[in-house]
């Protein structure tokens, strides 16, 4: 038990019941926690339609998993577990609670997003029958809020723990989002056209007013 909350402490580059680590735990844990809960709920009520079409590219879907596979790897790996967890920010201090903040607000737009999409929200890329465009709340802000959420939600981990590891997890979670916004945008053309096009004008696809 001792051994476990050593490699915890290195790992998160803090002591395992800190502020900081207990924090993350309950972002990523609640945002988990609503995801399956509306998941089993659009299963429940009907929301949850049948696949009409998928699109996703499989290289897109395997090349980031695979990225973080190997860090993983490496953490259990004796010999490279040192450079991955040592601190690459000074830390904890006043920027790993901004960064906190910061995964948490990420996490609730991921949320508020997910909520608005509804019906409309598959796991893997693709259309389901019944597809709708949809336009309001974040999606009047960003075009992919869901990944704009988890995006900033990865990158406040990633400053918050300090280390290595949190970097490349952040690398390969990113590669994986944008893999995915361009797959989904593509079949998004396929299927409104002229209508998605002018929507891609009018708001930008990751971080508002600027991308």
């Amino acid at each position: 038990m001792v051994e476990m909350a050593d490699f915890i402490s290195q790992f998160f580059g803090t002591t395992p019941n800190s502020s900081i680590f207990l924090a993350l735990a309950i972002i990523w844990g609640f945002l988990a926690a609503y995801w399956a809960c509306a998941f089993f709920y659009d299963i429940a009520t009907g929301r949850e339609k049948p696949e009409l079409k998928s699109g996703g590219s499989l290289a897109h879907e395997i090349v980031p998993r695979l990225v973080i596979f190997l860090a993983v790897v490496g953490i259990v790996a004796p010999g490279s577990r040192s450079v991955l967890v040592e601190r690459l920010i000074p830390g904890p201090n006043i920027i790993s609670f901004i960064a906190v903040v910061i995964a948490a607000f990420g996490s609730l737009f991921a949320i508020w997003a997910r909520n608005d999409l509804g019906g409309n929200w598959e796991v893997m890329v693709g259309l389901k029958k019944g597809h709708t465009l949809v336009r309001t709340g974040p999606y009047a802000i960003v075009r992919n809020p869901i990944y704009t959420g988890v995006g900033f939600g990865i990158v406040g981990s990633a400053i918050a723990l300090g280390n290595s590891f949190g970097i490349i997890v952040l690398l390969a979670v990113l590669l994986f989002l944008f893999f995915r916004m361009s797959d989904e945008e593509r079949i998004m053309v396929e299927k409104f056209g002229k209508e998605y096009l002018e929507y891609e004008k009018e708001v930008r696809r990751f971080i508002p007013m600027l991308y």
